[in-house]
């Protein structure tokens, strides 16, 4: 918070956004592979004046999107995280990334931190009023790393009786298109 606190207080000539970043992944112990992300927020924001900035990657590392922006008449899916689905209600509910590594995110170490996530997960779990759809992958790439699809140890803490679990079948592989020569 330190940090923060000197970036706040800095002039706009004295601020070096990228360094600011590495700096605090480093800190974090954040692997070199993940620290790619914060210099691209760094990159993709640097032309905005320098409170505009962090604010912006602020919100897109904690992946606020406003609460108001969400219209429950609208005939249309909702997308949102599960620190903003604190207080809404739907019919059917989707949560994605109900694996290892994901759910709760690896670079959680602390137990207060795997708590609240797990007190997040189960909110949204409640979020749904007639259904519920816990999705994980086979396998996904993650900051250009595959990892393998292991369950969340959230949806493992699940009663077995109360989960109807469904395995979709690969797609067939398809033949590639040949060109063939016209000469």
């Amino acid at each position: 918070m330190g940090r923060l606190r000197l970036l706040l207080d800095a002039t706009p000539g004295q601020i070096d956004l990228q360094g600011f970043l590495k700096g605090i992944a480093t800190e974090a112990g954040v692997p070199e592979s993940h620290s790619g992300l914060l210099q691209h927020l760094a990159l993709a924001y640097r032309d905005l004046p320098w409170r505009d900035a962090l604010t912006g990657i602020m919100n897109e590392l904690i992946l606020m999107t406003p609460a108001d922006a969400f219209d429950p008449r609208a005939q249309a899916v909702a997308l949102m995280t599960l620190h903003m689905a604190k207080g809404l209600e739907f019919k059917i509910v989707f949560i994605t990334g109900c694996e290892e590594g994901v759910t709760p995110f690896t670079l959680l170490h602390d137990d207060a931190d795997i708590e609240e996530e797990r007190r997040l997960f189960y909110v949204g779990m409640t979020r749904a009023r007639d259904e519920l759809y816990l999705l994980q992958t086979r396998s996904r790439f993650l900051y250009g790393q595959k990892l393998s699809g292991e369950p969340s140890r959230f949806v493992s803490e699940i009663p077995q009786d109360l989960i109807r679990a469904q395995t979709l079948a690969d797609k067939p592989k398809q033949k590639k298109a040949r060109q063939e020569s016209l000469f």
